[in-house]
């Protein structure tokens, strides 16, 4: 049977869902994407997409209701829609800090909702999302939540919700992390006389090359020994950044960032 996904918001995430799931082909649905400005959704209405401006009526006769906005107008999209979805409609949140009690509460208390934590690699199909889902949520259903997140990226399910907050300190804003890194890279390059151009150029794809070798490996610790030799540079640098509490300092910086996620989820 054909079902039909309404993303509710055409920023950049909604865009990355419709995109992914286009491209994923996941079993037959219509897809559907709202924003206020459906101009900018032209390329997707040309691939067969239908592009609304109005939540209510995309969610009327939904499967699946993707909410794509951020977390400061998600209960004001809930209350618009409220009364238009229907009670089987798998409902899935991207809205950081808003918890599954909170959406339950805005709409009928009966909903099956899912809340997810993407992180911004999903606009290049390679997102690390979690998730995690209320008890009405159906065995079926979790697997079409898992379906859906996969045509961004990979995709991992959490039974307790509060880990949430430690995926998103990890993964959430783990890419800023890694173009922080990039960024100390390039700038010491530069200091050391290479040119801004040069630097950069080193820093990005030694990052980039990093990151594909992560992908088949059994862990980075595997990587990191392996290029480390007894005697060489990199144990030279190691052992500084050991010696200067490199792995303190980035602990502390994870737990601020897990705090600031128990703090938006209150």
């Amino acid at each position: 049977m054909k079902q039909t996904i309404a993303i509710i918001g055409g920023g950049n995430m909604g865009q990355a869902f419709a995109l992914g799931l286009l491209k994923a082909k996941r079993g037959a649905f219509s897809l559907c994407i709202t924003n206020p400005g459906t101009q900018k959704l032209a390329h997707l209405k040309k691939r067969g997409v239908t592009v609304l401006s109005d939540n209510a009526k995309a969610v009327r006769e939904a499967d699946v209701v993707i909410l794509a906005v951020k977390p400061q107008v998600l209960l004001s999209v809930l209350a618009e829609i409220r009364d238009s979805v229907r009670s089987h409609t798998l409902i899935i949140s991207i809205a950081a800090g808003i918890s599954l009690t909170k959406i339950e509460q805005a709409l009928t208390g009966k909903n099956s909702i899912v809340r997810v934590m993407p992180n911004l690699c999903a606009n290049i199909g390679e997102s690390m999302s979690v998730w995690t889902a209320n008890n009405a949520v159906t065995a079926g259903q979790r697997k079409t939540a898992q379906k859906i997140l996969q045509s961004i990226g990979e995709a991992c399910e959490l039974t307790d919700e509060n880990l949430i907050n430690a995926a998103t300190a990890i993964s959430g804003s783990g890419p800023a992390y890694v173009f922080y890194l990039t960024e100390l890279l390039a700038a010491n390059a530069q200091e050391l006389g290479l040119t801004k151009e040069v630097a950069e150029t080193l820093a990005m794809q030694t990052v980039r090359g990093s990151g594909l070798m992560l992908k088949g490996a059994k862990s980075p610790v595997e990587l990191r020994v392996g290029v480390t030799s007894k005697g060489g540079t990199t144990e030279a640098a190691m052992k500084e950044f050991e010696r200067l509490g490199l792995s303190r300092v980035f602990s502390e910086g994870i737990k601020a960032a897990v705090k600031r996620a128990k703090e938006l989820d209150k």
